[in-house]
C-alpha cells in the first residue's frame, strides 16, 4: 500500500510538471517564431537599404 502511495504521489507531480513543461514549451516555439520573422525582415530592410 505504501508503494501505490508513492506512485500517486508522484503522478500528481509529474502530470501537471509535463502539461505545465509542454505549454511553456509552446509558447517558447511562437515567440522564437515571431522574433525570426522580425530578425528576417530587418536583415532584409537593411540589405535593401545597402548595409549588409
Amino acid at each position: 500500500a505504501e508503494a501505490l502511495v508513492t506512485t500517486v504521489i508522484g503522478l500528481a507531480v509529474a502530470i501537471p510538471s509535463v502539461i505545465a513543461y509542454n505549454h511553456f514549451a509552446a509558447r517558447l516555439n511562437l515567440v522564437l517564431g515571431e522574433f525570426e520573422g522580425f530578425a528576417s525582415e530587418f536583415i532584409g530592410s537593411l540589405a535593401k537599404d545597402g548595409f549588409v
